[in-house]
C-alpha cells in the first residue's frame, strides 16, 4: 500500500524541506511501490462563488514527484480544490 502525504503538511513546509520529505518517501516505499500525494489548486467556477471554506495554499506536487526520483507521475482526480497525484517508484 503506498503513503500518503497530507497536502497542508506540504504547502506549508519549505521547498528543501518539501523535497526531503518526498526523497524519504522514497527511500521506505518499495520499489515499484506508489506514493499518493493530495495538492491544492485555487478554485474555479460556480464552486469558488459560492464555497465559504477556505482553500489551502496552491501546491502542485507533480514537478517534485517527477524526474528520477518516481515515475509514472499522474493526476487520479481533481475535486473541491484539491488535486490527487499518484507516483510509482521506480523496480530499478
Amino acid at each position: 500500500m503506498g503513503r500518503l502525504i497530507a497536502h497542508r503538511l506540504l504547502a506549508t513546509m519549505r521547498a528543501d524541506d518539501r523535497a526531503a520529505v518526498v526523497g524519504e518517501a522514497r527511500r521506505v516505499v518499495r520499489p515499484g511501490g506508489r506514493v499518493m500525494v493530495i495538492g491544492a489548486m485555487r478554485r474555479g467556477g460556480l464552486g469558488a462563488l459560492f464555497t465559504r471554506a477556505q482553500s489551502a495554499p496552491a501546491f502542485d506536487p507533480k514537478p517534485l514527484l517527477a524526474g528520477d526520483r518516481f515515475r509514472a507521475v499522474r493526476t487520479l482526480a481533481e475535486r473541491d480544490g484539491l488535486v490527487f497525484i499518484e507516483a510509482l517508484k521506480p523496480r530499478t
